[in-house]
């Protein structure tokens, strides 16, 4: 299952000295209505947000966090938000690992989009607009991992980021 994937990636991360969290955001599925819907309409910036505010707080408190060497990672929306994390937090994230990001909704699946979104909630979010604002090490990883997204959505931001002279990683499997 999904939390026993993220269980043992999160054991390994440990095992290379580094502090992980899963965090469950506003916008997240099976929640109550009000935390499911906070996110409604603006399902590209309220999730990272609450991300970007939990590694604050977790680095104020606990002196062994290195808040100049945080990372983020994920896949297909977690991957949209990881690149997202440097485009537009470069002050929290310095390195990012985007896997199979889904990088424009506007590509991806109609249904999901205004179901999540809403109707026409997919202008202005995707990730290329955005890539100009890198800040820190962005590694992107894509290819035939992910059904749902297609390997297009990552050289949408490939060539928005050598269009915007970024320097970033890109490794296709």
């Amino acid at each position: 299952s999904f939390h026993s994937v993220a269980a043992a990636q999160a054991t390994v991360l440990a095992e290379l000295g580094m502090v992980s969290f899963m965090l469950d955001t506003r916008g997240m599925p099976f929640r109550a209505k009000n935390v499911r819907q906070a996110a409604y309409g603006d399902l590209a910036n309220v999730p990272l947000e609450d991300h970007v505010a939990v590694v604050r707080q977790l680095c104020e408190r606990h002196v062994f966090l290195d808040s100049t060497r945080v990372a983020i990672y994920g896949q297909s929306g977690g991957g949209y938000a990881a690149a997202r994390g440097l485009f537009e937090h470069g002050d929290t994230f310095s390195v990012g690992v985007s896997v199979c990001g889904n990088h424009d909704s506007s590509l991806y699946s109609a249904v999901w989009a205004e179901k999540y979104c809403g109707p026409g909630a997919t202008a202005g979010q995707a990730s290329g607009a955005f890539a100009h604002k890198l800040e820190g090490k962005l590694l992107l990883i894509s290819g035939d991992m992910d059904e749902n997204v297609h390997v297009s959505q990552t050289l949408g931001v490939v060539d928005a980021l050598v269009r915007a002279n970024r320097d970033f990683e890109l490794l296709i499997v």
